[in-house]
């Protein structure tokens, strides 16, 4: 596997793995999947086990991200809570659940808010609250006391 068929494989590769070894280390690994191999085979298995070790921590760390959708979303489905893509565009009050986005000082951050769907400027959700919010679950309304 030549070292540019990497980043096609693991689009984040490249940073993850020069995040642990130096830039020396980085060019002389990609020496060696490209089979331009240094002469220190000593270097080489170390470069390897570093560069190893990396990508089993990124891809453990991908697993866990995984799971953690995957309850999230199982919790929230239990909940009665059903994906944003079926969420009525006509006007009608609903409770969305999102995320915070960046640059908020909550960023990452659960919320719930009350909004509804306008077609006015190319279409959006209206709110009110953290303007920058990623939604991705919605709940009808309950009815309100009589």
């Amino acid at each position: 596997m030549a070292a540019n068929d990497t980043d096609s494989l693991f689009p984040n590769f490249r940073q993850i793995v020069q995040a642990v070894v130096s830039d020396q280390q980085f060019q002389a690994m990609a020496k060696y999947l490209s089979r331009d191999n240094p002469e220190d085979d000593d270097v080489q298995i170390d470069i390897a086990c570093t560069v190893l070790g990396a990508l089993l921590e990124y891809l453990g760390l991908l697993a866990i991200a995984r799971e953690r959708e995957q309850a999230e979303a199982f919790l929230l489905s239990r909940a009665g809570w059903k994906t944003i893509d079926t969420a009525p565009r006509d006007g009608t009050r609903i409770l969305l659940f999102g995320r915070v986005l960046p640059p908020n000082v909550d960023a990452g951050e659960a919320t719930t808010v009350i909004a509804y769907w306008t077609g006015h400027n190319g279409g959006g959700w209206v709110w009110h609250g953290a303007l920058s919010t990623e939604f991705t679950h919605w709940q009808a309304l309950p009815e309100a006391p009589r």
